[in-house]
């Protein structure tokens, strides 16, 4: 359910379908870990993100409501930083939000956000609820009995995670604290970064008509191409704190955290038959459009990009199925036979794979990235 709701406000998210330049040979790429714990805060009416609420935000509100501002991202997500006191439109009532927050910064509510790494075994527990759904915790009471529910499963590093922001019964007249476990198929540490948050009206899942949703949205934030990273599957919870005035919880859905959709990406290597040499491919594939990314993988670990392969929606042929062979000037070919296969050649390789249909492409690329011969054919 969550996936469908992210759906909804993400298409302008996705990122990694377009093309890395090819015009020249990067330097080579380093994959670093990310933190193992994050936290922000996001200040309802801070419409231009600078962190900080003042007469610029007022102004571009003002040109919103009017019609006369536009952003490069236009999108559902970005309207809904205009919907100030969560009613799902953004109005009169909502420039009179912004006014007296601009008087008065310190009386607009404040969303805080974290997200910790814990060990994976912690959200494993068949009998642990979090493990899937997560918690809207709105009085002191539940939140301490949550802890404890958490100690006495075993899930000690995820009950101080929880601690360690010490919410007393004061915080809890004031505001809800949401718990939401995540789990990151890739990297080391966290690559997550907030992408909005707001109420909308009447939003549809499963056939089935739901109003006044909230929604907190998360996206994945790699510094380079996700393919790169390994495979992990990082557990990890986020909380998030917001004022009881902007989330109800006699909404049907009161507050749902949304790790916002991303279509899979896929990552492959290839090894030299002298075994010198390491071809790493990642590829992706989205509605229109997708990529895939071809890099020479060095001794050091890191990865050097060489060129883009050409794609067609629906078409990822790259695998880690094949079998090796002898072409007939003495070659040595990796192929699964169907979609895809790679000539290993002293100064480069051919690979030929499946675009979409009947249409392939032949591509030469030499290992140091400098001379790319394309062609194409029907087969």
């Amino acid at each position: 359910m969550k996936k469908l709701l992210s759906t909804l406000l993400c298409l302008s998210a996705i990122t990694g379908i377009i093309p890395l330049n090819s015009s020249a040979v990067s330097e080579p790429i380093y994959i670093e870990n990310g933190a193992d714990s994050w936290s922000e805060t996001v200040i309802s009416g801070d419409i231009n993100d600078d962190g900080k609420l003042n007469i610029a935000d007022a102004v571009i509100f003002q040109q919103c409501i009017t019609n006369n501002y536009t952003t490069d991202d236009d999108s559902e997500l970005d309207r809904a930083k205009l919907d100030i006191n969560f009613d799902g439109f953004f109005d009169v009532f909502d420039i009179t939000l912004m006014r007296q927050f601009v008087i008065h910064p310190e009386t607009a509510p404040v969303q805080k956000w974290s997200i910790d790494t814990i060990k994976t075994d912690e959200l494993e527990n068949e009998g642990f609820s979090l493990s899937k759904y997560g918690e809207i915790f709105t009085t002191y009471a539940d939140y301490q009995r949550a802890i404890e529910i958490f100690n006495a499963f075993g899930c000690k590093n995820l009950a101080e995670v929880l601690e360690k922001n010490q919410y007393d019964e004061q915080f809890f007249e004031e505001n809800d604290l949401i718990i939401q476990p995540l789990t990151q198929e890739r990297g080391n540490g966290i690559f997550y970064n907030i992408t909005g948050i707001g109420k909308f009206n009447d939003v549809k899942i499963d056939d089935e008509n739901i109003s006044d949703v909230v929604l907190l949205g998360l996206c994945s934030e790699y510094k380079q191409d996700m393919g790169l990273y390994p495979i992990t599957n990082t557990s990890m919870v986020a909380q998030v704190t917001i004022p009881k005035s902007q989330c109800s919880t006699d909404d049907v859905v009161s507050c749902l955290p949304s790790e916002f959709f991303e279509p899979d990406r896929t990552s492959y290597s290839y090894t030299s038959p002298d075994g010198e040499k390491e071809l790493y491919i990642t590829q992706q594939s989205f509605l229109f459009a997708g990529d895939i990314n071809l890099y020479l993988k060095n001794p050091d670990g890191s990865f050097t990009y060489l060129t883009y392969l050409s794609t067609d929606d629906g078409c990822q042929p790259f695998s880690d199925k094949g079998e090796w062979s002898v072409d007939e000037e003495g070659n040595n070919v990796f192929s699964d036979g169907e979609y895809y296969s790679i000539t290993w050649k002293q100064d480069g390789v051919v690979l030929d794979h499946l675009i979409d249909c009947n249409e392939w492409e032949s591509a030469f690329v030499s290992f140091d990235g400098e001379n790319i011969e394309r062609d194409y054919y029907e087969k």
